[in-house]
């Protein structure tokens, strides 16, 4: 039976993943896609090329995301947020590069499963390239485990 997660897993499991699911709805269409992402304690920043994702998400800016991390059928940790869309510019977008940077690289460091060579330089300009940057505004969140 699952059961709930305290703040501080919530917080360990979203600051520990970088890929998690955007839901939005706008004009009757619900669309969830998976999205990279970072938590920095206080929103989840993303980017996003301009498409139905984001017309949605002007449209409509109440989301929800959610995370999760599963090691089998019956051994899982999920998180739940809602929040707002918001889109960012100047110093915040900045920020949220960097912060999506580093966490890639310490990423590619630790799982030590593609050289980090050049990566920086790569993810720079892959992210800044006309992307669309967003934080979701976390209004509420939840999560749930079950470990068998």
């Amino acid at each position: 039976m699952a059961k709930e997660l305290n703040e501080e897993r919530i917080t360990q499991l979203l600051s520990e993943q970088i890929v998690g699911r955007i839901g939005c709805h706008a004009d009757g269409v619900t669309y969830i896609v998976p999205v990279t992402y970072v938590y920095d304690g206080e929103f989840i920043y993303a980017h996003s090329k301009e498409g139905m994702k984001t017309t949605i998400m002007n449209k409509n800016p109440d989301v929800c995301f959610q995370v999760d991390e599963i090691l089998n059928l019956a051994t899982w940790w999920s998180v739940v947020i809602w929040g707002r869309f918001e889109e960012i510019h100047g110093d915040e977008r900045e920020k949220a590069i960097k912060l999506l940077i580093e966490k890639i690289m310490t990423l590619l460091e630790e799982r030590r499963s593609l050289p980090a060579h050049g990566a920086i330089e790569h993810a720079q300009a892959a992210a800044v390239r006309e992307a669309i940057w967003y934080r979701i505004r976390i209004i509420n969140k939840t999560g749930r485990y079950e470990i068998n």
